[in-house]
């Protein structure tokens, strides 16, 4: 297949093609024909749909573009590709294309986060056109594969981890922090999100590995800083080297030593007022994240 000619294509969009099968011939060579319901096309890129230009199927082949498999296998990596799409055809409600594979390096639990607004589009089977420049977007990912190695201290099964799309909730396990846990818990449901705490992973194997595995695979984490808990304040290490966002929570001002003080946090109370308060913060919090 001839590269296509970019020549009068704005460069700063891309096209995301999400099937929900894994079992699908586009992810098993690398080149051929492949199917998609026309009615799965969506455009969702800033000024995209007012571009007369993406009206023309021959003008979408030339756009980068990027094809995944839903993330829906708790654990499991699925794959995604980096391809040349051309001959975009539609009959009968079906979309068809030819596609020759650049790369077979990614993931999609690692693509997607990426190039998606939303983590409810990991789950969704549909054809997006988004900003970006999917170059630089697939020379970060394949750079963070060679120079991120399997950490040495946790006993790991395999690696990379697949995303889990779950809170983990680093707290002090006190029995007076049970209610705090609740409210937390509570926020997550608000947004379909599952929070997970450490002590409530079954089965063998060290804790600090599963700590860990609970920070690497979540899609952010909350941590509880009250009574500056050692703890936790290492479990917040881990996430900021692993690049995965926190919300910290606190029930005194003073629990925030210098070298956190510039991240944003919530303040609470364990009365019910102030554990409803938290709730409602924290799901707002989630929310702002995901938008």
């Amino acid at each position: 297949m001839p590269p296509p000619n970019t020549q009068h294509i704005e460069r700063r969009f891309f096209n995301v093609i999400t099937f929900g099968r894994i079992d699908l011939d586009i992810f098993e060579t690398n080149s051929g024909t492949a199917d998609f319901p026309a009615c799965r096309f969506e455009y969702w890129a800033e000024h995209a749909k007012e571009n007369a230009m993406f009206d023309d199927r021959t003008s979408l082949s030339q756009l980068p573009t990027f094809i995944a498999a839903e993330c829906q296998r708790k654990g499991e990596l699925v794959p995604a590709r980096f391809s040349r799409i051309d001959d975009i055809r539609v009959e009968r409600e079906i979309l068809s294309f030819e596609y020759s594979h650049l790369t077979t390096d990614l993931t999609s639990q690692t693509l997607l986060p990426r190039v998606v607004s939303d983590d409810w589009e990991w789950n969704r089977t549909h054809w997006a056109v988004k900003n970006g420049d999917a170059v630089a977007i697939l020379a970060r990912l394949l750079g963070e594969q060679i120079y991120k190695p399997s950490p040495k201290l946790f006993a790991l099964d395999k690696w990379p981890l697949a995303k889990d799309l779950h809170c983990a909730v680093m707290m002090r396990y006190d029995n007076e922090f049970e209610h705090v846990f609740a409210s937390i818990s509570n926020a997550c449901d608000q947004e379909s999100v599952k929070a997970v705490r450490v002590k409530d992973i079954r089965g063998p194997g060290m804790v600090i590995s599963d700590v860990f595995r609970a920070i690497e695979q979540g899609r952010f984490v909350v941590c509880d800083i009250t009574g500056e808990n050692p703890n936790v304040f290492y479990e917040a290490g881990l996430a900021h080297a692993r690049n995965i966002d926190i919300i910290f929570i606190t029930q005194d001002d003073g629990d925030k030593p210098f070298n956190i003080r510039h991240n944003r946090y919530i303040k609470y109370s364990q009365s019910d007022d102030g554990l409803r308060q938290l709730s409602d913060e924290l799901a707002e919090t989630i929310r702002a994240m995901r938008d």
